[in-house]
């Protein structure tokens, strides 16, 4: 195995090594090497954080211990910040897991564990399924899609998604919303020194993966404002979205004042819309729009509200 840090047209897999001489890994490695992938082997702890950050690798995978060094590790590779959200971690487990180990594993930012008996064919299709993910991440991030530190999509990609799902909601004759919200940071603390919008940031990112679907697509447009478009929800799955989410911001931030808005097509079949423009209106709707009664921090974009200027790419 190379010491090196390969960067080759295969996926990289780095995986932690297991006790000397035992071989414990060989049947993964071998599986990963037959299915095309790069296997790097480093020590744990601290030296595998170091390699992690260098390799940049497509996947990790972790092994746990009695005494829970897997898990640790996959905390401090996650609270580095030195690879990507998108990096998928899996955690070998030497025996059969408990509610308890998933739910422990999934807090820690493991995405999947690995027991026994091991299923070689399924094990190889859910790697797959997670590296390619991991690799679309990255060309989204190549072509300057991507909020590079929320992970979320930026304006270019918020539009170039809309403008997708705009298309399958036309041919579907189905609805699709988007709510925008932003987070009032003072701009100060009472000490008179500059807030830190980081860890406000860090908390919405954990809200909107709480509270959105998977089908929705979520993005960041400012420095605490950020926007969602709904497949399939009309102006009341837009409010219902807007509690979930709201519910999440407050248990995560109760002292910052939450601004959101909201517009909704219920057949764009039938509605004439521009996708790209449901996003502006949205925004719109935080500053100009009315009030609703059931979430006085929502407002809806009505038809007295200012028109909408571009500020999205492909609105010109």
């Amino acid at each position: 195995m190379s010491d090196g840090n390969p960067r080759t047209s295969l996926p990289l897999v780095l995986l932690s090594q297991g006790a000397p001489g035992r071989g414990e890994h060989e049947w993964l490695i071998n599986l990963l090497s037959a299915n095309r992938y790069t296997v790097l082997e480093a020590e744990g702890g601290a030296s595998f954080r170091v390699r992690a950050a260098g390799a940049q690798p497509d996947l990790i995978v972790l092994t746990e211990g009695a005494d829970g060094a897997g898990l640790d590790l996959a905390r401090a590779l996650r609270a580095d910040g030195h690879i990507d959200p998108s990096t998928p971690i899996l955690l070998i487990l030497p025996r059969a897991a408990s509610r308890a180990d998933r739910l422990a594993t999934l807090a820690a930012g493991v995405w999947a564990l690995i027991t026994p008996p091991y299923d070689a064919e399924l094990l190889i299709q859910q790697i797959g399924v997670y590296v390619a993910a991991r690799l679309d991440a990255i060309r989204a991030l190549g072509d300057g899609l991507i909020d590079r530190p929320t992970m979320l999509y930026n304006r270019t990609g918020l539009a170039r998604r809309a403008r997708e799902l705009g298309a399958l909601a036309y041919r579907d004759h189905a609805a699709i919303g988007c709510l925008d919200f932003v987070i009032d940071v003072p701009p100060t603390t009472a000490a008179g020194r500059s807030s830190d919008a980081a860890p406000v940031v860090a908390h919405c990112v954990q809200a909107l993966r709480a509270a959105t679907r998977q089908s929705d697509v979520v993005g960041r447009v400012g420095a605490t404002e950020f926007v969602i478009v709904a497949p399939g929800a009309d102006a009341a799955g837009c409010r219902r979205l807007a509690r979930r989410v709201g519910k999440q911001l407050l248990e995560r931030e109760p002292l910052h004042r939450i601004r959101g808005g909201y517009d909704a097509v219920f057949n764009a079949g039938y509605a004439p819309f521009s996708p790209v423009e449901l996003l502006v209106r949205a925004s719109t709707a935080v500053r100009t729009g009315e009030v609703e009664h059931e979430l006085d921090w929502l407002r809806r974009y009505g038809s007295s509200a200012p028109s909408p200027t571009a500020s999205y790419p492909g609105m010109e």
